[in-house]
């Protein structure tokens, strides 16, 4: 019997996307023994889940592992015959390492971690257009498995049933269908601005259509005064994650942020309203896997590329109550219709509202060209920005250096001598510690479509990625 030893120990969101490796090891290796090593927030998501034998919980103060001695041997004793880290963390990686594991897979990316495994995987970081998910499965590689497991099934367990069905009973209209909003994200991203949700829910109550619950945690700028008793279930601050999960089960729709519960909700195939404001973080990467989605991400100028340092009341002042209320009346129009998103859809929304593409021409008459495709590109969703060039010199470089780190430009398109290719690579990737632009040749022609374009920069990202698992 195999014993296996997975490490997903950070966020919440972070294992829901591992969910998938540790599904795909069980329907490989049925008789496994099979450990999770998780957060404690993380211990408390996956109690329920059968793929999994045992957890082991650990904890990290000021980025450090706690009790890392009695961690490393009680880890010993247990003779596991596979490691695998799916969080590069340097503990982490140290941790098979330290006990022995006889097979240890980890992302070989790094190259001072890189040591520490002896299956690693070098994964290709800069690759703007796979999923979080993708990376992940990455990771099984070296076992040269027959199957690959998307499908989680995921429930909540008979306590959190319990509470949810004696909250539905005593506190909801049973003729009523329930919109579930989180207005926090654990610090890992931006909540949706709490003023929009508010004129949101205020839109929503006067339909009388829907029991609305609030979950989550206090935020920036939650005042739960705001909103009257009569108008939502207020249990901010008030469930465990046990309880979230019944609650995510049991409710119709869900709004939220990027964060571990909102795609907790997509296990559960929610339709979902995702607020994807960080530009490093975009929905091509870390979108939600349900049937029913829509995007909520506009581009705005920040000085802030490449951190999470955004001023919230700038960069997201787009959001208010109108915009909420038309993107979750289109969600339940879709619903209503089974207009579900299939894979392909689903990816090419998410690349859609990802994707930002910079195209340089040289002159006046090239620009007059181009333009009304890419007006009947903008219909379609792709967002393009062109611009004339003349000449290169310090005016224009020191202009598109600025233009692509402040409109998180990932494609560069049209004709870029080769040494402005290397300056934008060096300041985007060594300077500010960016994802580097993709640079493409090839000028927009009528004869080519939208989706050959996506297409062409997919196959450009994925270059050094062509055996690799795709899903979203």
């Amino acid at each position: 019997m195999k014993k296996i030893l997975v490490q997903r120990a950070d966020r919440l969101g972070d294992l829901v996307f591992s969910l998938p490796v540790i599904q795909t090891l069980r329907d490989n290796y049925p008789n496994a023994y099979i450990v999770l090593l998780t957060s404690e927030i993380g211990t408390e998501l996956v109690q329920n889940y059968s793929a999994i034998d045992d957890i082991v919980t650990v904890q990290f103060r000021k980025g450090k592992l706690v009790n890392r001695s009695t961690l490393i041997q009680k880890i010993k004793s247990q003779q596991f015959d596979i490691y695998i880290s799916l969080w590069n963390h340097p503990d982490m990686a140290r941790l098979g390492y330290k006990c022995k594991i006889p097979m240890r897979i980890g992302d070989g990316s790094n190259l001072l971690l890189r040591r520490f495994y002896n299956r690693s995987v070098t994964q290709n970081w800069c690759d703007y257009s796979r999923h979080q998910v993708d990376f992940n499965l990455d990771l099984l590689q070296p076992l040269k498995l027959s199957s690959i497991s998307y499908n989680i099934p995921f429930s909540a367990s008979e306590c959190s049933k319990l509470y949810t069905d004696n909250l539905f009973e005593k506190k909801l209209d049973k003729t009523k269908k329930t919109l579930l909003i989180f207005v926090s994200t654990g610090g890992s991203n931006y909540p949706i601005p709490f003023e929009a949700v508010v004129s949101f829910i205020k839109k929503v109550h006067d339909i009388g259509l829907f029991n609305i619950i609030l979950c989550g945690e206090p935020g920036p700028g939650y005042y739960k005064k705001l909103l009257s008793d009569s108008m939502v279930l207020d249990l901010v601050g008030k469930t465990t994650i046990i309880q979230m999960v019944g609650i995510c089960e049991r409710s119709h729709f869900v709004i939220g942020p990027d964060t571990g519960l909102t795609h907790l909700a997509a296990l559960f195939d929610k339709p979902i309203l995702f607020f994807s404001p960080i530009k490093p973080n975009p929905p091509v990467r870390w979108g939600p896997s349900s049937p029913y989605v829509k995007i909520l991400r506009q581009e705005y100028r920040c000085q802030c590329v490449g951190t999470n340092l955004c001023n919230p009341s700038e960069c997201f002042g787009y959001v208010d109550g109108d915009l909420l209320y038309r993107l979750f009346t289109e969600l339940m129009n879709d619903v209503s219709l089974n207009q579900e998103l299939n894979v392909s859809s689903r990816r090419r929304l998410f690349l859609l509202s990802s994707i930002r593409v910079l195209y340089i021409v040289r002159s006046q008459f090239e620009y007059d060209t181009a333009f009304s495709l890419l007006k009947q590109f903008r219909r379609e969703g792709l967002i393009v920005f062109p611009f004339v060039i003349l000449k290169w010199d310090f005016a224009s470089i020191r202009f598109v250096l600025k233009y692509i780190s402040q409109n998180n430009i990932n494609v560069v398109q049209g004709s870029v001598p080769l040494f402005i290719r290397f300056l934008v690579s060096f300041y985007l990737g060594t300077i500010l510690q960016y994802v580097k632009p993709i640079f493409i040749s090839t000028p927009f022609q009528h004869f080519i479509s939208l989706k050959d374009y996506l297409s062409f920069y997919c196959l450009k990202w994925n270059k050094c990625n062509r055996n690799s698992f795709t899903h979203l």
